[in-house]
């Protein structure tokens, strides 16, 4: 994607408060921006409306859901080329909650939640087992999480 918009000093500043807590008041922004809170307003509407905020979400606490079991998997297709409808078949599955299209021994890189790996099997089997495309996956079960951020670093844009 081409940015039509250079990013400035108070726009970094924006995303990077919305970023931390995007239930931060817009009276909050305005003044770590030292401005007036329609100014700071008016600009955070400009950044989503040219595509730097794709949207507002909570985090949800996944172990406190019973969801405590993170896996990666990776799929390989059958054919070498990538199959569009694995992925769209894949981002239909309940439990997956990220699919990439990687380089390298697999075509996908799939992030699953799941209460245990019981029902990480159950996944596997009715979830990938059902996608025809699919010839083969490897499961790697997460033990602990010593980072998992949202953040992305803005320091590393060039102005």
């Amino acid at each position: 994607m081409v940015m039509a918009h250079k990013l400035d000093k108070k726009d970094k500043i924006i995303l990077d408060i919305l970023q931390k807590n995007a239930k931060t008041t817009n009276a909050d922004i305005a003044k770590a921006l030292g401005m007036a809170p329609s100014a700071a307003l008016e600009r955070v509407k400009k950044l989503e409306s040219r595509g730097y905020i794709d949207g507002y979400h909570a985090l949800l606490n996944k172990p406190q859901l019973s969801l405590g079991l993170t896996a990666f998997v990776s799929v390989r297709t059958k054919v070498a080329n990538y199959s569009r409808n694995v992925a769209i078949e894949l981002t239909k599955l309940d439990h997956v909650l990220e699919v990439y299209e990687v380089v390298g021994e697999a075509s996908y890189l799939v992030k699953v939640c799941a209460r245990d790996t019981d029902q990480l099997s159950d996944v596997l089997r009715e979830g990938f087992g059902k996608i025809n495309e699919i010839s083969s996956t490897i499961s790697q079960i997460v033990l602990k999480t010593d980072k998992n951020t949202t953040i992305i670093p803005l320091d590393a844009i060039n102005d």
